[in-house]
């Protein structure tokens, strides 16, 4: 990695230390080489006191290879392979033997990804690279929830690479600058020299050919999605919203708060890219409960109900309807949808189904309120949601529910 990557990163580091508060920050330079399918990054973590407490266990993939590594000032920094539940990772655990305003890591490490399944969804190639939280090429709090900004300088792309990610994204000579002052928990982008951009309001479309006949259907939906959603909940966070469509062997999407990724070879159809990207771009207004608690159902059922409140509008109660009546046989032989070691009946399904059975009781006009208030609160924990949902009902109402999610 070349010296200026390192004395960007040490400097936005220091800069940002008296900012940094209630979210993590990461100041990352990162060198990637297509031809070999390696990377080498020099990150610094600016975690706050309060996530910090008296220790910080981060996880990082097995397949990179420390170099250097630096806790900071009354800290102690250990580095270990990982049993349950991160087996095959490294585990970075932060002891803190004194008090820190602004505790900080430095870390430096390369090598080739880590393993993200076979064929892999992360990958470093001169066609394409796309990075991820599924290569853990970053260390990551164990918990996964410590929410971050990010600032990073990305170089070694082909020429003539275009660079998509959350935030901003601007070529400096030879690198790409990222910022992206808005917490999330993972920092994904995808690069390629390949693609063309297609913008639409606050909407952005990436892919090979703009001019299949999925991408119309992207570029249908999209813009019109965020329309919908304005007008029910208000502006949308983290606009612009982008989407990109990638071309790799595993057909495999995901997304991140205004941010989606599709894969070529999908076999989809109209209706079911119009309930994805609705669902991916809900994330924007619904992702605040700790993805690995039993809150999680108020970001995923909840993103799925207006995705299917989309599709209503889009294409008529028919659809809508027929929809719904695909997740009853899986949500029937689901779990309860507030647990820990539920999977993706409960949220998918039977979440879902449950919150338009809350409708049907409520009114969709106390409803579309309560999904509003939802939003604008930022709620992520299940307690919130009951109160909110009392607030605009009854008491009786909230119970129901309540026993609904655990049942």
């Amino acid at each position: 990695m070349r010296l200026v990557f390192l004395l960007m990163c040490f400097c936005s580091a220091s800069a940002l230390c008296a900012e940094v508060r209630e979210t993590a920050h990461y100041a990352i330079g990162t060198t990637v080489v297509p031809e070999r399918g390696i990377l080498a990054v020099h990150a610094i973590l600016v975690l706050p006191p309060a996530a910090a407490g008296s220790e910080t266990e981060l996880v990082l993939g097995h397949s990179y290879r420390i170099e250097a590594s630096d806790p900071g000032p009354g800290a102690t920094l250990s580095v270990e392979p990982t049993d349950k539940p991160w087996k095959g990772l490294q585990r970075i655990l932060i002891r803190y033997t004194q008090a820190n305003p602004a505790p900080q890591l430095r870390l430096r490490y390369s090598g080739p990804l880590n393993p993200s399944g076979d064929p892999p969804l992360n990958m470093i190639t001169p066609a394409l690279t796309e990075l991820n939280l599924d290569s853990l090429w970053l260390p990551i709090r164990s918990d996964l929830n410590l929410p971050f900004s990010v600032e990073a300088r990305i170089g070694g792309l082909p020429p003539g690479s275009m660079l998509v990610s959350q935030g901003t994204s601007a070529k400096e000579g030879a690198e790409f600058h990222v910022r992206r002052p808005a917490p999330e928990i993972d920092f994904a982008w995808v690069a390629s020299p390949n693609f063309t951009q297609l913008s639409m309001d606050a909407f952005e479309f990436y892919a090979r050919d703009g001019r299949t006949e999925r991408a119309q259907l992207y570029l249908k939906h999209g813009p019109r999605v965020i329309a919908f959603f304005e007008s029910w909940l208000g502006p949308m966070p983290g606009k612009p919203a982008r989407l990109v469509v990638v071309n790799r062997e595993r057909v495999s999407g995901y997304a991140r708060r205004g941010y989606i990724v599709f894969t070529e070879g999908a076999d989809t159809t109209e209706t079911r890219v119009a309930r994805f990207t609705a669902h991916e771009f809900g994330h924007a207004y619904f992702g605040n409960a700790n993805a690995s608690s039993e809150h999680r159902w108020l970001d995923e059922s909840i993103a799925e109900y207006v995705a299917l409140r989309y599709v209503q509008s889009a294409f008529g109660q028919s659809d809508h309807q027929t929809l719904l009546d695909a997740m009853r046989e899986p949500a029937s032989k689901a779990g309860p949808i507030m647990s820990t070691t539920r999977g993706n009946p409960e949220l998918y399904d039977k979440g879902p189904l449950l919150l338009d059975e809350l409708e049907e009781r409520i009114g969709r006009a106390h409803m579309d309120r309560l999904i509003r208030t939802v939003a604008k609160r930022k709620i992520g924990r299940t307690p919130d949601f009951l109160a909110a949902l009392q607030e605009l009902s009854d008491a009786e109402t909230a119970r129901w529910f309540e026993s609904r999610l655990k049942f």
